[in-house]
């Protein structure tokens, strides 16, 4: 009996390493390149702490100013599920689907909600504060996956590795608190500085590298791969026990810092250009810190006797499993470990056409994981009245190439609220889209500087 509650307890620890394995997080945070655009916006400082505010003091309303986006790298909605002509029903096209992901694709999820953020000029400088949630979560999966789920590992992957590498499902969360500072220098230059406190919540990260091979031949199977799974907070997170938010998890050892720096400068009287580098830092995971890693291995499966298996199929499933962890050791220790922000750098120039119109565009650049991606875009925007701007924008990003982005916001009195998203498509139709986004919120705001006085009286005049 105390060997097979040992065997027992490998046989659990084994699935439980197994189903880590599905796990990977590649953090990817929302793009704004439509914020980047209503460049005098209080929340155009998440994407170049060097843009000013069109006031001079603004707070943001609690809570209420947040985004979310959606993203999916490998095919759209429409381009699995069909509609047949013969009697509009739909059905499934998995060929098709194929042929448009890439070797490696993602579904990912980004939420954030601004919980309180305020900001002030003080002569040519303007100062800002806020406290940031941010949530993303990150599903990787492979075309080969697809593929086997397709057809089978007797398809066009026989005799070939099925690549499995990145498979995963991933989760980071943490709390950000932001000081800001830009200055003006003379009329022309801007520079601004944002540096951040990070407190991490919660994690999960790996490296993960598995194949499956089938035997052209003798249908074998062999399975080679090694594995590595970082975690923090992330067992407390997803107890089903739990009573839910513990306030303690604010404070913990997951602490972290980053910082975004930009600029600006007036080339001529109507045109301006600007520049910004987004999350520069890292977060050290020390709480509830939990590392699992495993061996290369490299594991062939030449099928079980069918007679054997009827007879006593606990001996033939008992002798897999001691195969298996003669094959794979698996390590575990608590300690730290570190996970890089995700960089990004916004390029852009902006000219102003009449007093009331201008148009911009912005060369966007991301690093993450030594991986590198890159989307143009292209805007403009009116002030049609004094209490309302409008603009439209253009993007090229991750081979789609129909992404329109709308937004507008509406001055009365001391209160502002603003709309936008860089996908219109993705909010109306999401399952014509790759991704969708929707960026809202309530600032209050007091004063103006010159020139949007200057602005505004001409519209009345």
């Amino acid at each position: 009996m105390k060997n097979l509650k040992s065997i027992n307890k490998k046989s659990q620890g084994l699935f439980l390493f197994i189903l880590a394995t599905f796990v990977s997080v590649k953090t990817q945070a929302q793009k704004d390149f439509f914020l980047y655009g209503f460049d005098d916006l209080a929340q155009s400082q998440i994407v170049n702490p060097a843009f000013k505010p069109s006031s001079k003091v603004f707070v943001a309303m609690p809570v209420i100013n947040s985004s979310l986006g959606f993203s999916h790298s490998g095919f759209q909605l429409n381009q699995l599920l069909q509609t047949r002509s013969q009697d509009d029903s739909l059905v499934l096209n998995p060929a098709n689907a194929l042929s448009k992901m890439k070797d490696l694709n993602n579904l990912t999820f980004d939420m954030r909600n601004e919980l309180f953020s305020f900001g002030f000029s003080a002569k040519e400088t303007f100062i800002t504060f806020s406290l940031t949630n941010k949530f993303q979560t990150r599903f990787m999966y492979p075309k080969d996956l697809f593929r086997l789920a397709v057809e089978g590992n007797g398809g066009s992957l026989l005799g070939e590795r099925a690549s499995l590498d990145g498979l995963g499902f991933g989760l980071l969360s943490y709390m950000e608190v932001g000081l800001g500072v830009n200055r003006s220098f003379g009329d022309k230059l801007t520079l601004g500085v944002k540096v951040k406190y990070l407190q991490g919540l919660a994690n999960i990260q790996t490296d993960t590298k598995l194949g499956l091979t089938t035997d052209a031949t003798t249908f074998e199977l062999t399975v080679d791969g090694q594995l590595k799974v970082n975690s923090s907070n992330f067992a407390q997170l997803a107890d089903s026990n739990s009573t839910g938010f513990d306030p303690k998890q604010l404070i913990n050892g997951n602490k972290g810092f980053g910082i975004d720096l930009g600029a600006e400068y007036q080339l001529t009287e109507k045109l301006k250009i600007n520049g910004s580098v987004i999350d520069l830092g890292s977060i050290k995971w020390d709480s509830n810190a939990k590392t699992y890693e495993s061996s290369a291995v490299e594991y062939k499966f030449e099928g079980i006797d069918l007679n054997q298996f009827l007879s006593d199929s606990s001996d033939v499933m008992k002798t897999i499993t001691d195969s298996l962890e003669q094959v794979l050791t698996v390590s575990d220790n608590t300690d730290a470990y570190r996970t890089g922000l995700y960089t990004r750098i916004y390029i852009g120039a902006k000219y102003q056409i009449m007093e009331r119109v201008a148009v911009g565009g912005v060369w966007y650049s991301e690093f993450l994981q030594n991986k590198y991606k890159t989307a143009i875009t292209l805007s403009g925007d009116i002030k049609l009245t004094k209490w309302f701007r409008a603009g439209v924008n253009y993007t090229a990003y991750a081979r789609d190439y129909k992404t329109i982005g709308l937004g507008f916001t509406i001055n009365g009195g001391p209160f502002q609220l603003y709309l936008m998203t860089d996908n219109i498509v993705g909010v109306l139709a999401p399952q014509a889209s790759k991704n969708w986004h929707v960026r809202t919120g309530i600032n209050f705001i007091f004063g103006r500087d010159k020139k949007e006085k200057d602005t505004k009286a001409s519209m009345e005049d």
